[in-house]
């Protein structure tokens, strides 16, 4: 089947399935824009549309599913969960939220209420079970007479993992008197918790920055820790390179050996020794942090300036990274317990 002949069964099931929603609503309702939706259903259009778009379109068609939509275009979901900590996967649920709220306040910023806005979003996640866990009432601690604030909090269910998303939709309520009606425009989301805090909402969560978010194991005992660690956000001026020794390191590593020399026992991986041999040629304290398939080597001291980035590019150019600048660790530690001593007097 070519390109055109999927695009025209797929024609033909939206005409099916749109019933009488106008083409305008339903080009907001699976998140692009009306010109977008006029040229997917023009005759001999051949553009196959995105993952994020074909879950939508499955989502707001009644005659048809997301098993189907996949099969038609003969794509496989990408997103990969295996074998990836509940750090690593609330961070991807975290991006993909951010950028769904982008891609649909662009396209319309007005809806029947907050809460009608938040099942909206939900439609475009690419994660199978995710639910409304509780939409609060507005916060009492206004911005101003006409800014409304509500904390609403999403759960995820992966594998056998739990994770509680928090965050606050601030909005306008626009008043249609003609009508008797009312409707709300979305300002923005707020997902950090101090300022969640600060408007008077009660969060918390193992990553508390520049998102809230609670897991658990779902199949943990009653009153039993699920894990002996914790999730750190760090900052700094570095760049990431695959989980994986090339060329480039090995070259690397072997042009700068003798930086090594000074160290009593000289580190094994080879990560490790990157950074302790940038450390050493630039008077700069780098570190490492190994994911499943990526590493970053970084620095938590340095600001972004010229100066800084013409260092950082140096480097990650010659171990071939793509990219360079300030980026977002997030590690997962052995959390220690509590050493305390009494007060004496």
């Amino acid at each position: 089947m070519t390109n055109k002949e999927k695009i025209k069964r797929l024609q033909e099931i939206i005409r099916e399935g749109i019933g009488d929603r106008t083409k305008r609503v339903f080009a907001f309702e699976v998140g692009i824009t009306p010109e977008h939706f006029s040229r997917l259903m023009k005759s001999g259009y051949d553009l196959i549309p995105n993952e994020k778009t074909i879950v939508a379109l499955a989502r707001a068609l009644p005659n048809t599913t997301e098993e189907e939509m996949f099969s038609l275009f003969e794509i496989k979901p990408t997103i990969k969960i295996e074998n990836k900590r509940p750090a690593e996967i609330s961070n991807e649920i975290y991006l993909e939220l951010r950028d769904d709220k982008d891609k649909l306040l662009l396209n319309n910023r007005l809806y029947e209420s907050a809460d009608d806005f938040i099942k909206h979003l939900m439609k475009f996640s690419l994660f199978p079970n995710v639910q409304i866990h509780s939409i609060s009432g507005q916060s009492k601690r206004k911005k101003s007479d006409y800014l409304h604030s509500k904390l609403v909090q999403l759960v995820y269910l992966v594998e056998d993992v739990k994770y509680i998303f928090s965050f606050v939709v601030d909005f306008y309520k626009i008043e249609q008197p003609e009508k008797g009606t009312s409707k709300v425009l979305i300002e923005r989301l707020i997902f950090d918790k101090d300022s969640i805090q600060g408007l008077g909402f009660d969060v918390t969560g193992n990553v508390n920055s520049p998102y809230v978010c609670l897991f658990e194991e779902r199949t943990a005992e009653p009153n039993r820790l699920t894990s002996n660690k914790m999730s750190v956000l760090e900052y700094g001026v570095g760049f990431r390179i695959f989980n994986k020794i090339t060329s480039e390191i090995e070259k690397f590593v072997e042009a700068n050996s003798l930086h090594l020399d000074s160290f009593d026992d000289e580190p094994t991986d080879f990560f490790e020794k990157i950074s302790l041999i940038m450390s050493e040629k630039t008077k700069i304290p780098f570190t490492f942090y190994k994911g499943e398939e990526v590493v970053s080597i970084y620095s938590t001291s340095l600001e972004l300036n010229e100066m800084t980035k013409a260092i950082v590019e140096k480097y990650a150019k010659e171990l071939g990274a793509e990219q360079y600048g300030k980026i977002h660790v997030l590690k997962e530690v052995e959390l220690e317990e509590d050493e305390l001593f009494e007060v004496e007097g």
